[in-house]
Parts: C-alpha cells; sequence; structure tokens
C-alpha cells in the first residue's frame, strides 16, 4: 500500500472500534434507545487518542433520508438533543484530531406520546 492510500484509507475509514493509529472511537452511545416526543436525550462519545490530541465531536442526522447538522464541531463530548418529530434517526459522531476524521452511527426511535 502506497503512504497516500494509507492516508486516505486513516481519513475516510467508518470503523469505531477498527484501530486507526491510536484514534478510535471506543463508546458511542445513549441515553436512551426510545423516546418518547419531548423528550431530551443525551449522546456520549468516548473515543482513544493520544494524549494532548485536540478532538472536535459533530453531530448529525439522517431522518427521511436527509442529513442535517444537530451540533457543529465542539471539544464537548457529550450533547443533548431534543428531537422535533417522531420516527427512526441515525445519529452520528464525527470524532476530528484535526488531520483525520472517524465517526460511528446509532439508531434513536422517537414515538409521539399518543400512539
Amino acid at each position: 500500500m502506497k503512504p497516500s492510500e494509507l492516508i486516505f484509507f486513516k481519513k475516510f475509514t467508518e470503523s469505531s472500534r477498527e484501530e486507526i493509529s491510536d484514534f478510535y472511537i471506543s463508546d458511542f452511545s445513549a441515553d436512551k434507545n426510545e423516546i418518547i416526543l419531548g423528550d431530551s436525550i443525551t449522546l456520549n462519545t468516548s473515543v482513544k487518542a493520544p494524549e494532548g490530541s485536540n478532538l472536535t465531536y459533530k453531530y448529525i442526522i439522517q431522518f427521511k433520508n436527509v442529513w442535517s447538522t444537530i451540533r457543529s464541531a465542539k471539544k464537548e463530548s457529550t450533547f443533548v438533543w431534543k428531537p422535533t418529530e417522531a420516527g427512526t434517526y441515525t445519529v452520528r459522531v464525527i470524532v476530528s484530531d484535526g488531520i483525520n476524521e472517524i465517526r460511528q452511527d446509532i439508531t434513536i426511535t422517537v414515538t409521539d406520546s399518543t400512539e
């Protein structure tokens, strides 16, 4: 593998537990996987990275086949989100160390309280 191919692989691998150097997502979870519309959910991401890494965490969702940013890149690894519609969401965290990005998805189900 050529060095340029390795860099491409490192930048775009979509695996959370597959080690990319010493930088990978060790846990991405929500405090609940199913919630009632109107409730909030806490998303938490844990990352293994070299000491002193300057990590940022961006959260995006896919709902009705459309991707939207729910929080732009910030240094905090925890985020509280309140969905505005019932349905099934794919929630993705994108973690960057300034050079590489890693990502992981979870699924959240939001039900209407009248269902």
